[in-house]
């Protein structure tokens, strides 16, 4: 992979004098591998307490929130000095490294690197906006060589706009979403006035360059009168920065009566205030690691944001007889009360789960490459599990050649897990505000051949857009409309089923059914490709997607779409 052509590569930029003479020259790896736009994703939050389990029984939809009532999570991505196997746009064969794909549970993601101008890498990009999360690259200057650069372009003002310009041209190029602003260095007392001009300055350019949603938020480190003194709570030391930007990432060596005084100076602006967790506990509230949750018990209790700081902990620590993502979800399960959960919300919609780790068809050879990352399920959740890459469906081309993605399998832990709901994904996928429409829904699933089931039952949940959009979800005491479709491929049965919570608007006898048998085929390789149709009143929204477990044995999920149809389900009656 080092031998890769330098436009293959994501760096980042380590020198002022590069960043002020910066110009696009049609050589960088942009020109070769795009970036996925940024897409869309629910408009409302679901809470993290239900998370994926829920009795039979008590199958009511959950209460969602606006956006603007709730605390929101950074997450900032701080591993071994960054850009290392995630720096190759063409993928890397070492696929012992890192990967995220809780995207759901995150609002902000932020690559951090100990260098000038860290660009968040292409894969990074396309996972997080494949999942409607924003990337932020890092600006930062350090110590002595911060304070000397600094002090060249403070002391010019054409200089600061320079800066500010060139700074906004680069986020608008690499198609990343904004910066966190890290000024570790003393500023001379005289020179203050101008970093804040720099500031105001360079959020002007990124909306004038991007012309699109951007962040900016300041790091909690020099104050207003030059010192580099970490306040750990928001004051009028570092508020006029605040006031400035688009929120502040406090540093993690708080404590919780720091955190009322950040409420009172942060006033209607309280979740725009990220507290800073250190997940390697240095000198961080209750130690980080496993231990996050009771950072988080505290600041959620205060309505306050966080800002989740090297959560790639859980790789760089992992025990040698431990598997990752094991390790990985045990802990975001921890704190997932403390989430709240956004879903995808563009049509159409397609995933095959991979995580961004794959193995060539033909050779068998590995390969790792965040930006082949498909959609992920909101949580891993105990009835969901990555398979063996043998064993996937999952196909996508690279470079002329044929990989296998990743595929859930789908099995109850134990007994009692057969009559539990598992959430996969929250969603916010829409019928016409004023007429009958139809969603078309795609999957591939077979048996697993060493411990196969019998059933695959998968449940999507309608509610109605006006109790969304009022801040409070249907009636819990409403008992739902139920509507079923199934289909027999061969030993397997594959139920679908409809919970539909919305107001009846007009009398449909059927609401899914299975798309006629010449459409929905058996592949060669057993798995089983079925087709719903899904019908949706004027106003009803698909908010859930959840499976029951078969009592005995394993599933294998390899994709799943999601599309809009010009037929009707009585159409095909």
């Amino acid at each position: 992979m080092e031998d890769l052509d330098s436009s293959d590569i994501c760096l980042p930029i380590t020198d002022i004098n590069l960043v002020l003479s910066w110009k696009c020259d049609n050589t960088c790896w942009i020109h070769k591998h795009d970036v996925v736009t940024l897409k869309n994703r629910s408009g409302y939050l679901n809470t993290g307490s239900v998370l994926d389990v829920r009795r039979k029984e008590d199958l009511y939809s959950e209460y969602k929130f606006s956006s603007s009532l709730v605390p929101r999570t950074i997450f900032c991505h701080d591993f071994k000095g960054g850009y290392l196997e995630d720096r190759f746009c063409t993928g890397s064969s070492n696929i012992d490294t890192y990967r995220f794909f809780n995207w759901a549970a995150i609002d902000l993601f932020i690559y951090f690197s100990h260098k000038l101008v860290t660009i968040p890498p292409q894969g990074w990009l396309n996972a997080g906006h494949i999942h409607g999360v924003p990337v932020l690259g890092t600006l930062i200057t350090e110590w002595d060589e911060g304070e000397t650069i600094w002090r060249s372009i403070l002391t010019d003002i054409e200089k600061v706009n320079l800066f500010s310009q060139k700074l906004a041209q680069i986020c608008a190029h690499y198609k990343f979403d904004g910066y966190l602003l890290n000024v570790e260095n003393v500023i001379p007392k005289d020179y203050v006035p101008r970093l804040l001009q720099f500031v105001e300055l360079l959020k002007a350019h990124l909306n004038l360059y991007c012309a699109r949603q951007t962040w900016l938020i300041w790091y909690d480190s020099v104050t207003i009168d030059g010192s580099l003194e970490w306040q750990n709570k928001l004051c009028p030391l570092n508020k006029p920065f605040f006031d400035v930007c688009d929120g502040i990432f406090l540093n993690y060596v708080w404590k919780p009566a720091d955190l009322q005084e950040s409420l009172r100076e942060a006033g209607t602006r309280r979740h725009d205030v990220f507290v800073g967790v250190d997940v390697w506990g240095r000198n961080c509230y209750q130690d980080g690691g496993f231990n996050v949750d009771k950072a988080l018990t505290v600041l959620r209790t205060l309505n306050m944001s966080v800002a989740i700081f090297a959560p790639a902990w859980t790789f760089e620590t992992l025990p040698e007889r431990e598997e990752f993502l094991t390790r990985e979800t045990s802990f975001w399960r921890r704190f997932s009360s403390y989430l709240h959960l956004h879903g995808p919300a563009h049509l159409p919609f397609f995933t095959n789960f991979c995580q961004g780790i794959s193995f060539n068809k033909t050779t068998g050879l590995p390969l790792f490459n965040l930006g082949m990352q498909q959609s992920q399920p909101t949580l891993l959740g105990c009835s969901t599990d990555l398979t063996a890459a043998d064993s996937c469906v999952s196909l996508y081309l690279q470079d002329g050649l044929e990989y296998n993605g990743a595929c859930l399998k789908i099995s109850a832990c134990h007994a009692t897990h057969s009559a539990l709901f598992h959430r996969v994904f929250v969603c916010d996928f829409s019928s016409s505000e004023d007429m009958v429409s139809t969603l078309l829904i795609t999957l591939a699933v077979k048996s697993l051949e060493s411990d196969p089931a019998s059933t695959f039952r998968i449940y999507f949940v309608l509610e109605d857009r006006i109790s969304i959009q009022g801040n409070q979800s249907v009636s819990m005491k409403k008992r739902p409309k139920g509507y079923r479709a199934s289909k027999s491929f061969g030993n397997l049965m594959v139920n679908g089923s409809l919970v539909d919570f919305t107001a009846e608007k007009q009398t449909l006898q059927t609401k899914i059914k299975v798309f006629p048998d010449e459409i929905g085929v058996v592949s060669s390789s057993s798995w089983c490709h079925i087709k719903f149709l899904v019908e949706l009143n004027p106003g009803a929204v698909l908010t859930e997607i959840l499976l029951l477990p078969a009592p005995k044995g394993s599933v294998l999920w390899g994709q799943l779409s999601v599309e809009r149809s010009t037929i009707s389900v009585n159409q095909q009656a």
